[in-house]
């Protein structure tokens, strides 16, 4: 490649004259104004659908300026924090968009923490109001509201806006609201209010609540999911997710107004919040709800939905492509699906798309990169016939670049280094960390800020991203002459599932005396393909023909039957070790035992 021709693809790849025609195009006003705006002329169009009961652009608005008034009649006001705890439903996202037009903050907390990261989170919201779903407030969770003197707690069930109907959605979520009613603190609390009763505040309430919007204002902070070390608050702005739409819209016609998105992960996630809820809204898109979602009976809501798009997840795709159900299907409406938040392996995107033509649709199992600090997603696939393994190409707006994480000189194509990201989404910061936030947030010489990720990437001569690894997981080990070296897991983990009877795996570096540490992959195997000693001699036969070095070949392979996830369902790398170690200390404790029986024989 000539000076010339890097430099043409370099000043593709950064866009930075499409960044200056975005920044003109992006709208100044709150989440709430735009989504307005976007629909001011689509009122009667059906904007959510949870479970059969359908709420019109017109009926949401309606609802979300009733609790505006409930939330104002509790005293909340312009820059205060609100802590919200909702799955999907239409009351978390009435009440986000309602404390939007007050110009309060939404502090997301993940009920699926700990208890103690709960405490800690509430703690820190500085809030004294918190909407919650009944099942997560339990008497611990009471008592952190009284230690932390909350004034006031609203309280929604899952089933409040659900229709009897077909398919038995409000049977089986009563009956989960009924178990976790045990415990349950909302009718011995004198401050839990429940929601009908709140909207009930809000109709009575002669307060006029007119929206509220000041430039650069935090609107959202969400914990990220902490996949690499502690969970960090990223907050977030109304530019940062009105860029989202807006951006989308530029990038690719992959929404048509009247389509319908699927939306499964609780709102606490951003990527949920950003991408498949207020992102499609803007858009004219209907989102299909469930807060429940079986991920192992993903063919009854696409017979119920016949949804055409669905932001996901990998283990959602693996789910969809092993449930029977999916059998006699017609998916012809199905459009896009889009895995994100972890690595999507290109044998399950070919294994996906064999599915999707069997049962009559031309959708592509698209892959997309983001981040909590990003606002969600920052790239997709979403032109047709890129590489199995690329993430895409940056929104509309978006720029990356490559840079050599020693000497931090700006990499060429196909040079792996440590990924910049720029975009509009980008995060104001983190909460109470400015330390972090100033080691994350680089202006260059141009005045360009970048958020300077933690992961090692590389691009093609066509501009197409490719994740390489987390810079986390970049571990230093010795080769077989005692050399220093780095080992790259996920880069291993992405030839070692070339095999053709591994189903997924997943590389982990374990303890080791001489070499520090040293690859062990697990592996879940496909069925009929029983393991055995040979396995491993043919790892290190695909390793070598794709030129992974000889001291990333895998020590080890063990199979699992699954690849233990977190509680937010990425790699659990952790508890892998943890197999590892306890597997050790058995396979040590049968060495001793068979000496000894030897010995005594």
């Amino acid at each position: 490649m000539t000076k010339e021709e890097f430099l043409q693809l370099r000043e593709e790849v950064l866009n930075l004259k499409k960044l200056i025609e975005l920044e003109k195009l992006l709208p100044h006003m709150s989440a709430y104004q735009f989504l307005h705006e976007c629909n001011d002329d689509n009122l009667d169009a059906c904007a959510i659908n949870y479970l059969g009961r359908k709420f019109t652009f017109r009926e949401l608005f309606e609802k979300i300026d009733i609790a505006a008034k409930g939330f104002a009649e509790m005293g909340v006001k312009p820059g205060d924090k609100v802590a919200m705890a909702m799955l999907s439903t239409p009351e978390a996202i009435i009440s986000f968009y309602a404390l939007n037009k007050i110009g309060a903050t939404t502090f997301m907390i993940s009920a699926s923490h700990d208890k103690a990261s709960i405490r800690e989170e509430l703690k820190d919201s500085g809030a004294s109001v918190i909407v919650i779903n009944d099942i997560f407030y339990d008497k611990e969770v009471k008592e952190m509201c009284d230690d932390l003197n909350f004034e006031h707690v609203v309280a929604a069930s899952l089933d409040e806006s659900m229709p009897l109907g077909f398919w038995g959605d409000k049977i089986k979520f009563k009956l989960v609201k009924a178990i976790k009613s045990v415990g349950n603190a909302c009718n011995s609390d004198e401050r839990c209010i429940r929601w009908n009763l709140f909207e009930e505040i809000g109709k009575k309430s002669n307060i006029e609540v007119l929206p509220y919007y000041e430039d650069g204002e935090v609107i959202v902070i969400a914990s990220t999911s902490g996949s690499t070390g502690k969970p960090k608050r990223p907050m977030l702005t109304n530019e940062n997710i009105n860029a989202m739409p807006v951006q989308m819209g530029m990038s690719c016609d992959v929404f048509t107004p009247g389509d319908s998105i699927f939306t499964t992960l609780p709102i606490w996630i951003v990527y949920s919040l950003f991408n498949s809820i207020h992102e499609p809204l803007c858009l004219g898109v209907t989102v299909d709800l469930d807060p429940l979602f079986n991920s192992k009976k993903v063919s009854k809501r696409l017979r119920q939905y016949r949804f055409n798009h669905w932001n996901a997840i990998p283990s959602y795709l693996e789910d969809m492509i092993a449930d029977r159900g999916m059998k006699g299907l017609d998916l012809r409406f199905l459009k896009s699906v889009t895995t994100g938040g972890d690595f999507r392996s290109p044998k399950l995107k070919q294994t996906a798309e064999e599915l999707f033509r069997r049962l009559n649709s031309d959708c592509e199992a698209g892959q997309g990169y983001g981040l909590t600090e990003t606002g969600g997603g920052f790239g997709y696939t979403y032109e047709r016939g890129v590489p199995a393994e690329s993430v895409g190409k940056p929104l509309v707006g978006n720029a990356f670049k490559i840079v050599d994480v020693d000497s931090k000189e700006e990499l060429g194509p196909e040079q792996s280094g440590q990924l910049y990201l720029y975009s509009p989404s980008v995060m104001k910061g983190y909460y109470n960390e400015p330390e972090l936030t100033e080691k994350v947030l680089e202006t260059d010489a141009d005045g360009v800020t970048w958020y300077v990720t933690e992961d090692m990437a590389h691009y093609d001569s066509e501009g197409q991203l490719f994740i390489d690894g987390r810079i986390r997981r970049i571990e230093i080990s010795r080769d077989s002459e005692g050399n220093i070296t780095k080992v790259f897991p996920d880069r291993v983990k992405q030839v070692v599932s070339l095999h053709p009877a591994i189903e997924q795996c997943e590389v982990v570096m374990v303890p080791d005396e001489k070499r520090v540490k040293r690859p062990v992959a697990f592996v879940v195997l496909k069925e009929n393909y029983p393991y055995n000693d040979s396995l491993l001699p043919q790892i290190d036969s695909i390793c070598s023909e794709h030129n992974v070095e000889s001291y990333m070949f895998p020590t080890e392979c063990i199979p699992i039957e699954e690849i233990p996830k977190t509680d937010v369902l990425k790699v659990d790398y952790d508890r892998m070790l943890e197999m590892y170690l306890e597997r050790s200390k058995t396979d040590k404790k049968s060495k001793l035992l068979s000496l000894f029986k030897k010995r005594i024989s």
